[in-house]
């Protein structure tokens, strides 16, 4: 279970983190890639900033209808802060508080995701790394929100496609990873058994003009 578990968070570091599939910028066609910059535009800046169209203009610029929007705890608490979004919000739902399918539908986690209506659901990535330089817990997805597109079922038919894939060797698991122990002799007097394991997966970008990457939406990150 513990190894499962690192894999499993090495996985998303490779995802989401520094230098991972989605937040690198030569890994998106160009046209679907923004960054926000001061004067406002940053999400930081509540009364100023509009996270609704910087949002919008990203689900336009994408080949294929977006299917969930990504971003880390503190981007998504900025995102709900702002004047904008909440007049979205209003606009859609009136002054009444939003029910239970707004607030966390049953297909998400209700404690952390959420739906506004008019827009892709929303995804928090809320998985966190140390920071070997300053010892802190840092978010793994930084400030930057990921636009997927992944439409229901196997593409097979050559009309549709996705943002991503995952490609997994079926090994003896068939799960993504694939392990195997070993007697190791010089580990005292009765000896020791040595496991190891590691990805069988390779992740790749199918279609880098479905989806978005908008980069830098904190001002202070």
């Amino acid at each position: 279970m513990r190894i499962q578990e690192a894999l499993g968070l090495d996985r998303e570091i490779r995802i989401f983190g520094t230098g991972g599939l989605y937040p690198t910028t030569a890994n998106w066609n160009a046209n679907n890639v923004a960054t926000l910059t001061g004067g406002g535009a940053q999400w930081d800046d509540p009364e100023n900033c509009d996270p609704i169209l910087d949002i919008q203009e990203r689900i336009e610029a994408s080949a294929q209808v977006i299917t969930g929007i990504y971003m880390n705890p503190m981007v998504g608490h900025r995102f709900l802060a702002a004047d904008r979004v909440r007049s979205h919000m209003r606009q859609m739902l009136g002054d009444n508080a939003p029910n239970a399918n707004v607030v966390g539908a049953a297909s998400i986690q209700s404690n952390v995701d959420f739906v506004i209506p008019g827009l892709p659901p929303f995804h928090i990535v809320a998985g966190k790394v140390l920071n070997e330089t300053t010892s802190a817990l840092d978010y793994i997805l930084g400030d930057s929100v990921i636009g997927v597109s992944f439409p229901a079922g196997i593409p097979r038919d050559g009309q549709s496609t996705m943002t991503a894939v995952t490609w997994r060797e079926r090994g003896l698991s068939g799960n993504g990873f694939t392990t195997r122990e070993f007697e190791v002799e010089t580990r005292g007097l009765q000896g020791g058994t040595m496991m190891v394991s590691g990805h069988a997966e390779d992740e790749q970008m199918v279609a880098s003009n479905c989806g978005f990457l908008l980069s830098d939406v904190l001002l202070a990150a």
